[in-house]
């Protein structure tokens, strides 16, 4: 799957370069919560939350599951798509934790990293179950 970067309320982020993909909002205020299995407020919503130090990661999360699941499953396809998630992570890091304390920063940074890590072990089991 080739991607292409787009600025999406000033984070630069990678999105899949496909006619079908579109933003399901145009801001990040706006941006419905996507990033736990559970929707809205489930167990999912609680275990992977969509805000952390006032940052929200929906779109990295949205990109993310949009890429796991259109096209054929691959080994390559699976990677690909959760280094796309970890660069859209930090390009919102980048953009919207500016303001942010140097020790919330670090916080921030390292919460990409888990969620990051997450999707490679954890998520592998979702991905290649198909579910």
């Amino acid at each position: 799957m080739q991607t292409l970067h787009t600025l999406f309320d000033g984070a630069r982020l990678e999105i899949p370069a496909d006619p079908n993909f579109f933003w399901p909002a145009r801001t990040f205020a706006e941006f419905p919560s996507c990033c736990g299995a559970g929707v809205n407020g489930g167990l999912g919503d609680r275990l992977v939350p969509d805000r952390s130090h006032g940052l929200i990661w929906s779109p990295a999360c949205y990109v993310h599951d949009w890429m796991w699941g259109h096209g054929p499953r691959s080994d390559a396809r699976f990677w690909y798509s959760n280094s796309v998630f970890y660069r859209n992570l930090l390009g919102i890091v980048a953009a919207r934790g500016q303001h942010l304390p140097a020790r919330q920063l670090r916080a921030v940074t390292a919460v990409a990293g888990v969620y990051y890590d997450t999707v490679c072990t954890a998520g592998a089991v979702w991905y290649f179950a198909g579910l």
